[in-house]
């Protein structure tokens, strides 16, 4: 089934690799020859715009009428003609008249100031001119704004009399140019001998006025070349496919350009639509594919690989299959077997758990005072009456620790069934508890219970084993050298529809973090100080608490604050 699988993914990939590949190609050709013609188009809108204005320009300046009214200074005349120029002119700004000194000596707006035009950069190639000159794109002090002329000598004879001047924003340029049915995706720039946009359909692409000499296209094209190039950097960021040609006027130029992205968009969808129905087929490929190894293999693979997962120690593993026939009767008898083993080995680890981590502790009260007493007589200092609990103490704690095993062993024998469940007075055990780890030498602990006796939970004698655990788990993990106040209390309540116990033991110590709450009674799990323990004993306390059917957690002591202390809640059923 895999190399079926297999064998078909390839020959859809190579097949949808080759058709990508093609239309690929095709694509690129169409996008390259719609730019090309897109932008053959605009270079013929052009030359027919500045050839309209050039031809009526260089009409009023070689007519006679003009001629004349420049030698004889006519100027109510030269005024006349200006206007009349100017209404013939497609959309002008101004008509302006020129002397040879470069001084602007009329003009059909009232402009700013009367600035000698000699200045700009461009005048000095105006009066080389023997003919109409168009500028590029600079800014007119007198309009106030960017703008463009188209200039025409006046001359009598070979004596140049002076210059007429028609001139135009870019807004008139871009009001001509959409009067034209072009592409909309297109973003159409024309740039003069510098680089600099004269106009832009798109303003939002690119402003007018805006610097473009550094981009690959408009080099070309003020280099005077023509063609298309895809190109990865331009001047909004994207990678872009241009077509750019020369006009005929002014060493300007016409940029046809488009994002790749919106060019190769129809290629794109193809391609998710190749990739489309490559899912498609792998998906009814598997699921049929799975349907079959289900109902023929799945049955028998589950139960070897369920084995050796159980070989490699994962215990937990079980066989999953609903079938009746002899296979599912396998794996039933297969799953008893291993529910049965898990729970004896379970055991087995509790009951050795509970003995090396709770002896380990009682091993370590009796070790701290026989280190005293030896300390005392190393010092030559005599045990005396009064010091007889460094003995009496170790005593106690070995007496725990052989009680310990016995109980262990009387589990052990009952093959994982728990002690008979009893009724027993909580609160004489939380009182000897409290009496006993308040002693703990060099250490300043102050134990209190607020407990009435008789105060009887449903448990057996392991009782004591959970709240001695919690109540040596504030100890260790506290401060050494400050003291600790443990409180301890039992009251009877209502919980979830059931008379309870709930005792309570909280300290005064560093608290648990919020994160490590969830985990704390968890096997192996270890608190956040330098103290050393085998982590089993929450996991314990836990373990015994619910073998009596009770509950347990840990909450802060003032709530929000975990740094003021710990409070231990356990749940228990109330004897009466």
């Amino acid at each position: 089934m895999a190399m079926l699988i297999v064998s078909c993914l390839f020959i859809v990939l190579v097949m949808g690799a080759i058709w990508i590949y093609t239309n690929w190609v095709n694509t690129k050709y169409d996008i390259h020859e719609s730019d090309y013609r897109d932008s053959d188009h605009l270079v013929e809108i052009m030359n027919l715009y500045l050839d309209d204005i050039t031809s009526n320009v260089e009409i009023v300046s070689t007519s006679p009428d003009t001629i004349v009214s420049f030698s004889d200074n006519n100027s109510s005349r030269l005024e006349e003609i200006m206007d009349n120029l100017e209404m013939s002119v497609p959309k002008p700004e101004a008509v302006f008249i020129i002397d040879n000194s470069g001084n602007l000596i009329y003009s059909t707006k009232k402009f700013l100031n009367t600035t000698n035009l000699r200045n700009t950069e461009w005048y000095s190639r105006a009066a080389n001119s023997e003919g109409p000159y168009i500028t590029g794109l600079y800014y007119s002090e007198n309009l106030d704004d960017y703008a463009f002329g188209v200039l025409m000598p006046v001359r009598n004879n070979t004596t140049v009399l002076g210059r007429i001047e028609a001139v135009f924003s870019p807004e008139s340029l871009q009001e001509s140019i959409r009067e034209h049915s072009l592409d909309p995706r297109d973003n159409i720039i024309i740039v003069d001998s510098h680089g600099m946009v004269i106009s832009s359909n798109d303003l939002s692409v690119v402003g007018i006025n805006a610097n473009l000499s550094s981009y690959s296209p408009v080099q070309k094209v003020m280099r005077g070349e023509s063609g298309f190039l895809e190109h990865y950097t331009s001047w909004d960021g994207q990678s872009r496919i241009s077509a750019y040609q020369p006009l005929k006027y002014g060493d300007w130029g016409v940029i046809v350009s488009t994002p790749l992205a919106v060019e190769y968009q129809p290629l794109i969808d193809r391609i998710e639509w190749i990739l489309g129905m490559l899912a498609v087929f792998v998906v009814v490929f598997l699921v049929v594919g799975y349907l079959a190894s289900k109902y023929l293999a799945d049955p028998i693979v589950g139960i070897s690989n369920t084995m050796k997962k159980i070989s490699q120690g994962d215990y937990a593993q079980r066989v999953v299959t609903q079938r009746k026939d002899e296979i599912g009767e396998l794996s039933s008898t297969f799953n008893t077997m291993m529910d049965r083993l898990e729970e004896a080995r379970s055991e087995s680890g509790m009951y050795v758990d509970l003995m090396g981590h709770d002896i380990k502790n009682l091993n370590q009260v009796a070790l701290g005072y026989l280190e005293l007493a030896e300390h005392q007589i190393s010092s030559g200092k005599p045990l005396g009456i009064d010091d007889n609990k460094l003995i009496r103490k170790p005593i106690e704690a070995l007496k725990s620790s052989s009680s310990l095993v016995d109980n262990v062993n009387k589990l052990q024998q009952a093959k994982a069934r728990w002690q008979t469940i009893k009724a027993i007075d909580l609160c004489t055990i939380l009182l000897e508890l409290a009496r006993q780890y308040a002693q703990i030498p060099e250490r300043d602990i102050r134990i209190g219970c607020e407990c009435v006796s008789p105060c009887t939970v449903l448990a057996n004698d392991l009782i004591q084993d959970v709240f001695s655990n919690l109540i040596w788990n504030a100890i260790k993990h506290s401060d050494m050298g400050r003291p600790l106040v443990i409180n301890l209390s039992a009251n009877e309540t209502m919980y979830e529809e059931r008379r309870y116990i709930k005792a309570i033991v909280e300290d005064d110590g560093p608290g648990i973090r919020d994160e490590l709450k969830a985990t704390l009674f968890s096997r192996f799990t270890r608190g956040e100080t330098r103290a050393k323990g085998s982590g089993l004993g929450l996991y314990l306390v836990k373990t015994l608490v619910e073998s009596y059917h009770g509950q347990v957690w840990v909450e802060d002591r003032v709530q929000g604050d975990y740094t003021r202390g710990s409070r231990f809640v356990v749940m228990l059923p109330s004897a009466k």
